[in-house]
């Protein structure tokens, strides 16, 4: 019977994969919870005839159907919500299955002493012809999504060429697999333990009975109390990987603590655990995937996986058994071990999987990036500098020419010509080929404050090149040096990749102005691009954001660049206004985060959050809060939740 529920379930999970391909989760849900609670009660007529029969056809119907059924809900739910407002729903709605569970158990024991077991068929045709209206209602209250392109390629092949060629769904499949093997090992040793203490079926049945009601107890308080906690506080790889560690640490326990005791604590944590936690974490691993490559593959990786894990375990339990004479307990527990272990490692790659699938969505065409953003988000040039540093207005001179003798000795000529104040005398100096000299660099700073002249100042300064970097970046930090100077300091910086330069601008960091701070972030960010093998400082720019983010409302909101309209003319011609005040005040936030984040995948986020789509701002959501570090996520969530709103 084992046998034929497994062949039964392979067959029928490649239909419904195809189904649920063809028609969608919306409809093909349904339709099966209806020709199931038909079927259920075609039964019920059926067993008044053919008792016998109906037993066996009740069993293959709910060892084959019962777990399309589960997975097919789960595929409609993980269709109908984002990634981010699926991590809010789906325990809740997990929490309703387990208390579904155990009401059902006691009704069903109530039905059975009250009559016979047969009378238990009519019940459970009414629940599933429930399920069939709720499913429509579930299917209908939330804005149907864009129906995914029809491939031609919808057979069992292409299914495996999907799974094949993502590495998500091979972990999740392997995890399946591998933590249903583990589980027969573990349930192998728990009802040897229970056959050695009680002898009589009778009291096995009294036994098993009890037990699995504590089980599902557990089940439903670890469901309630634990799994939304669990996975905000561990993430969805650390709480998935619950079950496996619990598995491992138990069945090597269980060597050197032999015993009905430890077996049936260590089996009722199994199955609270895989039914609580493991299954909440678990359905969220698909919410970023395609909706094209969740249908076909979900009941496949689901129902087929487990069928295989389940033979996999059997038939690795019967060789190992076979090895000796009689059965070896702890060869058992061990090899259970192993699978289980195996399966813990899986669940922390399918975090890692996960964040990289999120990530794709959102840079592929899940994310449609306005033109102006694209550009941005490829080249990373939000912004260069306000300077506009002229290429004909000097003679031309190689940036890292010498100065000559001769040049030197002209020095103190040019420096009375530079401290003149006549704007054209100075203009005048400032095109000569001895202005690029060292030793003018502090006058040729102090020109920065002049805003006519401190476009030929600064590009004099930037084919000085390194001999005039200690002094830009003393000056930077110089809290006491004009405002107007620091502020133009970094875009000068970042015109040299290197190290020194990217340390000078850090220690502009702390500058009490949001301006300097916001250049600073811009001037690492394109150094950072240039050379990436630069190292900064990760605790340092954790810090920087932390404090950004704890700016009161007031001054979040007021926030201001100089020459705001000209700098986005010098950055994109065809860019859309950043906006001002907290969206500006984001922007930079976001800027110092690509400093220690994917540069591309933070500008995508960025703007899917902006953006009207409400399943691409969930994306964009679980996306930030599964890469962003904890202490920023606590404060950057109720900005971003400012922009949405």
């Amino acid at each position: 019977m084992v046998a034929a529920a497994a062949i039964g379930s392979l067959v029928v999970v490649i239909l419904a994969s195809w189904l649920m391909t063809r028609i969608s989760p919306r409809r093909f849900v349904p339709l099966a919870f209806l020709a199931s609670g038909v079927l259920v009660l075609a039964e019920w007529v059926l067993q008044y005839y053919r008792p016998g029969a109906v037993a066996v056809l009740v069993y293959l119907h709910v060892a084959v159907f019962g777990p399309v059924l589960a997975s097919g809900f789960w595929a409609l739910v993980t269709e109908l919500f984002d990634p981010y407002s699926a991590r809010k729903s789906i325990a809740r709605i997990g929490t309703g299955g387990t208390a579904g569970g155990l009401v059902g158990g006691l009704v069903t024991g109530s039905v059975g002493i009250a009559g016979t077991v047969a009378a238990v068929l009519p019940l459970l045709g009414i629940l599933h012809l429930a399920c069939w209206c709720l499913t429509v209602a579930v299917g209908r209250s939330r804005p149907r999504p864009q129906s995914p392109a029809r491939s031609r390629e919808i057979g069992i092949g292409s299914v495996f060429e999907i799974i094949r060629w993502t590495p998500h769904l091979q972990s999740a499949a392997g995890l399946v697999l591998l933590s249903a093997a583990s589980a027969v090992f573990l349930d192998f040793v728990f009802k040897a333990e229970a056959a050695k203490r009680y002898g009589e079926p009778g009291q096995l049945v009294t036994f098993f009975a009890g037990f699995y009601t504590a089980a599902a107890l557990l089940t439903f308080l670890c469901q309630i109390f634990v799994a939304n906690l669990s996975i905000e506080r561990l993430g969805l790889g650390r709480t998935a990987g619950t079950l496996p560690m619990a598995v491992t640490s138990g069945l090597l326990a269980m060597v050197s603590l032999p015993g009905l005791l430890s077996g049936a604590l260590v089996r009722g944590a199994e199955i609270a655990l895989r039914r609580s936690l493991f299954r909440s974490a678990y359905e969220l691993f698909f919410t970023p995937v395609r909706d094209a490559d969740r249908r076909r593959t979900k009941l496949l990786i689901d129902v087929g996986a487990e069928r295989l894990g389940d033979a996999s375990g059997g038939l690795l339990l019967a060789l190992l058994l076979g090895l000796g004479s009689r059965y070896s307990r702890n060869l058992v527990l061990l090899s259970g071990a192993s699978l289980a272990a195996g399966a813990l490692y899986l669940a922390f790659r399918l975090q890692r999987s996960y964040v990289s699938t999120l990530a794709a969505r959102l840079m592929s065409g899940a994310v449609r990036i306005p033109a102006s953003e694209q550009s941005r988000a490829t080249h990373m040039t939000l912004f260069q500098s306000l300077l506009e540093i002229p290429t004909t207005a000097a003679a031309p001179l190689p940036a890292r020419a010498q100065p000559s003798r001769r040049l030197a000795t002209d020095a103190d000529g040019l420096r009375e010509s530079l401290e003149s104040g006549d704007e054209d005398r100075v203009a005048k100096a400032l095109t000569r080929p001895g202005a690029a000299n060292p030793a003018l660099v502090p006058v040729l700073i102090r020109l920065l404050a002049w805003d006519r002249i401190a476009p030929l100042a600064g590009s004099v300064l930037v084919r000085i090149g390194a001999p005039a970097c200690p002094q830009l970046g003393a000056t930077l930090a110089d809290r006491d040096e004009d405002f107007v100077i620091r502020r133009r300091i970094p875009g000068l910086l970042a015109h040299e990749a290197r190290q020194s330069n990217a340390d000078a601008l850090l220690a502009g960091i702390d500058d009490p102005r949001f301006e300097v701070r916001y250049r600073v972030a811009l001037a690492l960010r394109r150094i950072q691009r240039r050379s990436p093998e630069i190292q900064l400082d990760r605790d340092r720019l954790v810090e920087w954001i932390v404090r950004e983010l704890s700016t009161d409302r007031l001054a979040w909101q007021s926030r201001r660049l100089l020459d705001e309209n000209r700098e986005e003319e010098n950055e994109d011609q065809q860019a859309e206004p950043v906006g001002e005040g907290a969206s500006r005040s984001l922007r930079h936030v976001f800027n110092v985060l690509m400093l220690v984040l994917p540069a591309d995948t933070l500008m995508a986020a960025l703007t899917a959050v902006r953006s009207g789509d409400a399943r691409l701002r969930g994306t964009a959501m679980e996306y930030l809060e599964s890469v962003v570090p904890g202490e920023i996520w606590e404060k950057l969530w109720p900005r971003l939740e400012e922009q949405i709103r």
